[in-house]
């Protein structure tokens, strides 16, 4: 309430005309009342008007001369107080409710010049708006329900004038498990919610995320791990400025435990065996794998000299204890020797008699895992050999495959330093035999630092000169290589301090200045009294397994053919350029870029054509960026652009452009001069979207669009596309209807003889003939029907009407003419062609030599060996085949003559410009004699003019079809171009 009053103007016109009062509170939409008090204290209603007034008769018929005690007699006490608070000069306002409807009163008190006091009031219907009020709360109550339904917490936080945080949202199962969701961390700051280290990791956390900058962080509570996912929201300054500040954060938690206990077990591992060499790290590996993995049995053996099929136990360990060792074959373990060169071996059918006679013999037959010991040169040195009686669960295998990778290596030189420990102890010659054939490098240097021992690899390794190894001081030769050494002085420093160790056993890695990686391994030679009386010293290059672990670290973000960002890299390229774009207030551009054609090349020339010509399109696309553009492959045809730091799509065109420029130069490739173009999309940020998803999107639908437009183009992304794309899949919905309500028709082409000129066949073309939208060209529904199945059913619709429309002609008197049908090459691809086209020539009746089916040059040739058999199988039923389009593909001409065709139909783009350019009219002919030297029938497609019909008279062409004849007609006008035919 407030000591205001309100309506005095209002009450001095009720008391002083009371007629123009009546006049006024008439057409209120709400309502409007006089109260008077009377002597003995109780209000009176003395006047009523309003447009609610007809609502609230239905519940008071009469309210004029009535107290409040008789209207209200429950709440008459608590009204009385209200109105003598209004009649004491106070605004009062309350709300009460009728049947459903809410209402809210207002009382002021009216002071005249008589004694009495009076109350006006004011009555208003507020019910839409409480169930706005209403329908709000729920709707935020919803929203919180729907994000407790997350596995993980999404939060949103601010920071306070006195620079603490408080969280303003915080939802899903793990705000819920951990007791802080949001009424319950309302109003309390990050110090009150967690414990102190917690919270300080967090507020430091958030104070790094005010500054602009996307913050990762770990927790931990009760032996729980959790990820924190913390990134800014920004807003505008006050004054204008283009800086932006943080408004607030917002992010999300997520729990990584079994994930930390993964990498724990490793450290764990790697913490045991580090320490160890030779048998103590065999050892401590078996038993740490089978103890932290939890599996029954863990075997580690070696090839047997002499024995290639045959593991020599090294170590075993099994059912918690150490196991004597035994050797088994591995064929028992492999059903091919080819399984080692794929990697890991796993599977749940191991072998009961694999061990048969060894300490194992007891164990049940069940699930194993093996890790193949290849050295370099692909040599199998031995097996690692995981066993157990039943499959672990996947997260626990997935655990064993990659604790199994890291030690295979490790392991591998640990198995052949064994080898090289045992040969050791040979008599002097055969030391030294053995020491030269060995892959390693080694150095024996006695207790006064003599070189006393040394092979050929060590000094290849090293490019040390005989005299520095020949009885010399090893220091000398330490001194040498220091020039070759990345990092000489501390390399040097390290080698005095083994050498000021005797009993020390030590390795260490060492980078050589032309890029090579050499693993250094040492250890002293002890004496039967236990004495050291020299170190041997063992060097292995393991430049190799570095670069294989570098391709492996470099695969994960970048496209194994071409070397450049694969989708991983681009995407988190583009978050960056985004964030940072937005902190600039720039501009910054997506290309979407897609080969036109490339299937073809593909398909037909094979994959390493392909590949190749993927590896010079990188190129030509590398050379047209800047430094800080990024350029990656996400696909087989594929390529995405981020262009940083542009000013307008102008820029961005001009890019395009010249991409599309250097494109249009031919490939040169295993003898092929290829062709290729490109079809582009562009959008820019923040324009065309503001995040990943929406830029991708929105490129992909403008590169669909240049693709749409025959390629070879750019085009600028524009709200239209997605329009555009909404209507493709509403004319794809519409074609599948008009395939089940038969608005297809059939229209039919004549093939001319082209020495007679009398028909003597015919095309058969499908027709859409829409019950809205009228006749709708092939151009527009054939591709859409090619991207999915429904080209197979109009394929068979088309096959069995124009068979059934053939035979009918023959009934009807008019001579036997073959009729062509076109089949899709998804079609073509189906098992079940040869049956489909059988089954229809025997429903209706068409014998097969009056059928012709015409493939494209690009279908035969995707797999020419399959192609040929089904074409074979084909033509058992009597059918002819024909090539369709020839000329526009890449034929092989070593195949084209295996396949048991019977026609070459030359595509109309080379007969359109026989008679004004040389170069097509010298296709045709070519393409003329090589089907009249294979024996088979040739047809020019698209004849229109005198002129190309003499030119291919003239080559001895046998057929024609074309629009100078007569266009695709409906079945009753060509039966008149037969009828005419007949009396010509």
């Amino acid at each position: 309430m407030s000591d205001s009053t309100i309506g005095p103007e209002l009450g001095q016109t009720a008391d002083q005309s009371p007629e123009e009062f009546y006049q006024l509170i008439k057409y209120v939409q709400g309502l409007l009342y006089k109260a008077k008090r009377r002597e003995d204290g109780h209000f009176v209603i003395t006047v009523i008007e309003g447009q609610l007034l007809e609502h609230l008769t239905a519940y008071f018929p009469h309210m004029i001369g009535k107290t409040l005690y008789e209207l209200f007699p429950k709440k008459a006490a608590e009204l009385e107080k209200l109105f003598l608070e209004a009649a004491s000069g106070k605004s009062v306002q309350f709300e009460w409710t009728l049947g459903n409807r809410v209402f809210c009163n207002t009382l002021s008190a009216i002071h005249g010049n008589r004694q009495e006091t009076e109350v006006i009031g004011s009555v208003i219907d507020i019910s839409e708006l409480k169930q706005m009020q209403n329908e709000r709360i729920n709707l935020i109550e919803d929203f919180k329900k729907t994000l407790q339904i997350l596995p993980n917490a999404v939060f949103k936080c601010y920071r306070s004038a006195e620079g603490k945080f408080y969280l303003t949202l915080n939802e899903g199962a793990l705000a819920v498990e951990s007791n802080l969701t949001t009424e319950q961390v309302i109003g309390k700051s990050i110090d009150e919610l967690f414990d102190p280290v917690n919270a300080a990791i967090i507020n430091r956390s958030y104070e790094r995320a005010f500054t602009g900058e996307t913050v990762e962080f770990l927790t931990e509570k009760n032996g729980r791990y959790f990820h924190n996912y913390v990134m800014p929201v920004f807003e505008e300054e006050a004054d204008g400025t283009q800086r932006f500040a943080v408004k607030e954060l917002v992010g999300f938690h997520s729990e990584v435990t079994e994930k930390k206990r993964t990498e724990e077990k490793l450290q764990e591992i790697v913490r045991a065996v580090s320490s160890h060499t030779g048998e103590a790290y065999f050892r401590t590996l078996v038993e740490q794998l089978a103890h932290i993995m939890k599996v029954e049995s863990v075997i580690l053996g070696r090839t047997s000299a002499g024995q290639p099929d045959v593991i020599q136990t090294v170590e075993v360990y099994s059912s918690g204890d150490f196991r004597e060792n035994f050797s088994y074959k591995l064929s028992d373990l492999l059903d091919d020797d080819r399984m080692i060169a794929n990697g890991i071996i796993e599977g749940n059918d191991l072998s009961r008699h694999m061990f048969a006679g060894t300490p194992l013999a007891d164990r049940e037959p069940g699930w194993h895992m093996a890790f193949p010991l290849l050295q370099t040169d692909q040599h199998l040195a031995g097996m690692l050999l995981i066993v157990n009686a039943h499959q672990p669960d996947p997260l626990t295998m997935q655990i064993i495959r990659s604790i199994g990778k890291v030690f295979v290596s490790r392991t591998i030189a640990e198995l052949e330093r064994k080898q090289a420990e045992e040969e050791l102890v040979v008599t002097n010659t055969l030391l030294k035999a053995t020491q030269e054939s060995l892959l390693d490098g080694i150095l024996i240097v006695d207790s006064h630092r003599k070189i006393i021992g040394h092979n050929r690899r060590f000094a290849e390794m090293w490019q040390l000169p005989d005299e520095l190894l020949s009885g010399r001081e090893e220091p000398e030769a330490l001194r040498f290589v220091l020039d070759i050494v990345e990092h000489g002085e501390l390399f040097y420093q390290w080698v005095e301090r083994v050498y000021a160790d005797p009993d020390r056993v030590a390795r260490e890695e060492v980078l050589l200045k032309n890029g090579r990686v050499i693993d250094m391994y040492t250890q002293p030679a002890v004496a039967k009294d236990g004495i050291p009386f020299s170190r041997i010293w063992y060097f292995r290059d393991i430049t190799e397994q570095k670069r294989n672990e570098e391709q492996i670290k470099h695969q994960a973000y970048f496209d194994v053919l071409t070397g450049l960002p694969n989708r991983m890299l681009f995407h988190d390229r583009l978050s960056q350029a985004i964030s940072q774009a937005n902190r600039n207030g720039e501009k910054l551009a997506v290309l979407f870029l897609n080969l036109d054609r490339f299937k073809i090349i593909n398909e037909t020339l094979s994959h390493f054509i392909g590949d190749a010509l993927l590896k010079e399109v990188s190129q030509r696309l590398a050379a047209c960026l800047h430094a800080g553009d990024t350029l990656s492959r996400l696909g087989s045809d594929e390529f995405k652009i981020i262009l940083p730091e542009i000013s307008q799509g102008e820029d961005a065109a001009k890019v395009a452009q010249q991409i599309l420029d250097v494109l249009s130069q031919p490939f040169v490739l295993e003898g092929h001069d290829l062709h290729i173009t490109a079809s582009i999309g562009i959008t820019l940020f923040p324009d065309d979207g503001t995040d990943n998803k929406e830029l991708v999107f929105n490129a992909n639908a403008a590169m669909s669009r240049a693709k749409a437009n025959g390629g070879n183009q750019y085009s600028l992304y524009s709200p239209a596309l997605i329009s555009t794309a909404l209507e493709k899949l509403s004319l794809e919905s519409e074609l599948r209807k008009a395939v089940e309500r038969g608005e297809l028709v059939l229209h039919y082409q004549p093939r001319i003889n082209l020495a007679t000129n009398k028909i003597i066949g015919m095309e058969a073309l499908v027709r859409w003939q829409h019950p809205q939208k009228g006749r709708i060209s092939p151009a527009a529904f054939i591709p859409l029907a090619e991207e999915t199945d429904l080209i197979v059913h109009i394929d068979r619709y088309v096959l069995r009407s124009a068979c059934k429309q053939a035979k009918a002609w023959q009934d009807a008197g008019f001579p036997p003419l073959r009729v062509a049908v076109n089949i899709s090459a998804r079609h073509f691809q189906r098992s079940n062609l040869i049956e489909t086209v059988a089954s229809i020539l025997a429903e209706t009746g068409l014998s097969g030599q009056y059928l012709e089916l015409e493939i494209t040059e690009g279908t035969t040739m995707s797999d020419a060996e399959t192609a040929i058999s089904l074409i074979r199988q084909l033509k058992t039923l009597g059918i002819h085949i024909a090539i369709d389009d020839f000329g526009t593909g890449y034929s092989s001409l070593s195949y084209l003559k295996k396949f048991p065709i019977d026609t070459l139909k030359i595509d109309q783009s080379f007969i359109r410009d026989i008679s004004v350019d040389l170069n097509h009219a010298s296709i045709v002919s070519y393409i003329i004699s090589l089907g009249h030297s294979l024996h088979l029938n040739v047809i020019a497609e698209g004849v229109e003019t005198e002129e190309q019909r003499a030119f291919l008279q003239a080559g001895h062409c046998n057929e024609m079809q074309g629009y100078l004849f007569s266009p695709p007609v409906p079945p009753e006008e060509f039966e008149c171009l037969l009828m005419k035919d007949n009396q010509a």
